[in-house]
């Protein structure tokens, strides 16, 4: 069960994932993350699923992810904030188009250290170095957005009819009662 005041995120695989073949999810506080503050326009970065329950937005998100993943069966790249919100779920999902902006890797003074990941494409920017975190500009994490995270008012998203619903599990467990699944059927 999701708690009012926190959020769960996911980072996929080449989406900030420090090893892309481990699960990657934490609960953060909802106030720390610009994504819930009144006036962002982070949001419309986002694919927005709506569900009655969190089975109902787990169902719906299962079917936009599968609708973006490949013919090899790859998960796709996507970071994923989920949270309550009064009776029902809301998920915001971010489709990647990129690991890393062209600024990580550049040399001084372009080079930038932002590695995005959730926390990052919901407004947080984080870097290692204090250099550059003082030299980063509006017009940079502009260009690393636009970079990293596809719109979903591109003509790279085809318009999305969600007429059954997919199902990813949010919610809070001991380690030794959480199961994964893959594939939807049950099977991990």
């Amino acid at each position: 069960k999701l708690l009012p005041q926190n959020f769960v995120f996911y980072n996929g695989p080449g989406c900030g994932a420090s090893a892309p073949v481990h699960l990657h999810l934490q609960v953060g506080v909802k106030e720390e993350l610009p994504l819930f503050w009144n006036g962002n326009t982070i949001s419309r970065q986002s694919y927005t699923v709506f569900g009655q329950t969190p089975q109902d937005a787990a169902h719906k998100t299962r079917l936009l992810l599968r609708e973006w993943q490949t013919g090899d069966g790859v998960e796709p790249m996507v970071n994923i904030v989920a949270c309550s919100d009064g009776g029902g779920v809301i998920v915001y999902v971010f489709r990647r188009r990129a690991f890393r902006p062209w600024q990580y890797s550049a040399k001084e003074p372009q080079c930038i250290l932002v590695s995005p990941a959730t926390a990052e494409v919901a407004g947080l920017i984080i870097t290692p170095d204090i250099g550059h975190y003082n030299k980063i500009t509006a017009d940079d994490i502009r260009s690393i957005y636009d970079q990293c995270v596809t719109p979903p008012h591109t003509t790279a998203n085809r318009d999305l009819r969600l007429a059954a619903a997919p199902t990813i599990h949010v919610g809070i467990c001991p380690a030794d009662g959480c199961r994964m699944t893959t594939d939807g059927e049950g099977t991990t």
